[in-house]
């Protein structure tokens, strides 16, 4: 459905980092259900705040597709890493698969645990834990992802009654008959990755997926002890808790399953469990930190985003034609070169918190405008005799002190209109009169000179608006 690939955040001020961004497939972008999974997901994870899951950092969207910013993880997932110890004929020790799995159950547990803004509980089901969605990074952290069909409430899309998604072989038996899935039903499929990661092979095998579920429904799950003699018996009784068939028979709790693993076996340390990894993927982690090299330089030496870019220029052709121009250093889930994606905010391609440059520009010009039109109908014009006068004050205004624009104009005092003749005759409102003409250049000069620039730069080099120029 969709594919992960290496990519750059670029902002401001030479800001830029790597990061991972879920991209769906071509094919895809257009259905509606798919994107709507897409921004699902990006809301269900921006809850959850755990280091054992990969957080998402930005939700990009333009009129053809939709981009998932997510932490980028310098590692391999779980069941890349157990392929490869089979293959070098490796039994993966106990104590690193505890550690990797006690850190997924926590994520797990953080999770179901995860609540809305207004403090409501969210139901989070993951739905589809698995070994391919178990991070293993080389700082020896487990980092639990992929929650595309994570069930949850206010989901913006809805499973039909009869699809199955997720991956049949790590699927409970509620779960397999579309009945109500809870957390314990995320317990069980960490009960089946637990038992495989022990013992080195499948637990429910066939040809087909109808075989896989006859098996999950009616096979005999043995101890793990029984395929790997070096499993205790206290984890026997832990996995074969967390794979009852009957909901109510299993841990209630992803953490009180991590717990019971932790007492059972003594955990590797993050420094153990992460020289495991970088020896067993090694290759494709030199491989990978090649291309983040090579795309970080060619970022390095790219010119920054322009803030002040006119709509033409970001627009997202502009922005698709800069993403193939930067270079082939992305990544496929299968490790082969993808087309590289760099993420400017600021640009339609990534909306930004702060308010467009434009709108401010608006309100300083609206607010210009109107202390304008404040001073002229506040203060008539002077006789053209005084126009010498005003001119003088704004002569040195350029060898004037910054803070002498703060003091305000003196305000020109005006007289109230003579009554009526008679009290009973209605008499049009008299324009008031002004007593002084003596002080009215000071009244005008001062204040024109005052708002050129309407606004006061402070030590750290922030705007302040004059109050006599609002």
């Amino acid at each position: 459905m969709a594919t992960v690939h290496l990519g750059r955040l670029v902002a401001e001020a030479g800001f830029s980092r790597t990061v991972a961004i879920k991209r769906l497939h071509p094919q895809l972008a257009d259905a509606p259900d798919v994107a709507a999974g897409l921004l699902d997901e990006a809301r269900i994870v921006s809850r959850i705040r755990h280091p054992n899951v990969v957080p998402t950092l930005d939700l990009v969207t333009s009129d053809e597709e939709v981009l998932l910013v997510m932490e980028y993880v310098h590692g391999e997932s779980l069941s890349r890493l157990l392929r490869a110890s089979r293959t070098a004929g490796e039994v993966t020790p106990l104590p690193i698969i505890a550690s990797v799995l006690c850190g997924a159950l926590h994520g797990l547990h953080a999770a179901h645990e995860a609540r809305s803004e207004a403090g409501e509980p969210l139901g989070i089901v993951h739905r589809d834990v698995s070994p391919e969605n178990l991070l293993v990074g080389v700082d020896g952290v487990t980092r639990l992802l992929d929650f595309g069909i994570a069930k949850a409430h206010g989901r913006l899309t809805t499973t039909r009654n009869g699809q199955l998604k997720g991956k049949v072989a790590y699927m409970a038996p509620e779960q397999i008959l579309c009945a109500e899935v809870t957390r314990r039903t995320d317990v069980y499929a960490a009960g089946v990755v637990l038992w495989e990661a022990l013992t080195g092979v499948r637990l429910f095998e066939g040809d087909d997926e109808a075989a896989v579920m006859t098996a999950a429904f009616e096979a005999p799950i043995r101890r793990p002890s029984e395929v790997a003699a070096r499993v205790p018996a206290a984890v026997d009784a832990l996995v074969l808790r967390a794979l009852d068939r009957r909901v109510e028979g299993r841990f209630a709790t992803a953490r009180e399953l991590a717990i019971a693993l932790e007492d059972a076996i003594p955990l590797a340390s993050p420094h153990q469990v992460g020289a495991w990894v970088e020896r067993l993927a090694s290759v494709a982690l030199a491989r990978r930190a090649a291309r983040i090299a090579s795309m970080e330089s060619t970022s390095a030496t790219a010119p920054p985003p322009h803030a002040e870019a006119t709509p033409e220029e970001n627009d997202p052709g502009r922005w698709r034609a800069s993403r193939a121009a930067a270079g082939d250093v992305a990544t496929r889930p299968d490790g082969e070169a993808s087309q590289p994606i760099s993420i400017t905010p600021g640009s339609p391609a990534a909306p930004t918190s702060r308010l467009p440059r434009w709108f401010a520009a608006a309100v300083l010009a609206a607010l210009l405008v109107g202390a304008g039109a404040t001073r002229l109908f506040a203060t008539p014009r002077p006789p053209a005799a005084s126009g010498k006068a005003e001119e003088k004050p704004n002569a040195p205004a350029a060898t004037e002190p910054r803070v002498a624009s703060m003091t305000p104009p003196p305000i020109p005092t005006l007289a109230p209109a003579p009554p009526p003749a008679s009290a009973g005759a209605a008499a049009p409102p008299a324009r008031p009169q002004v007593t002084s003409t003596a002080r009215i250049p000071q009244a005008i000069s001062p204040a024109a000179k005052s708002c050129k620039p309407p606004y006061t730069v402070d030590a750290n080099g922030a705007r302040h608006l004059k109050p006599e120029c609002i």
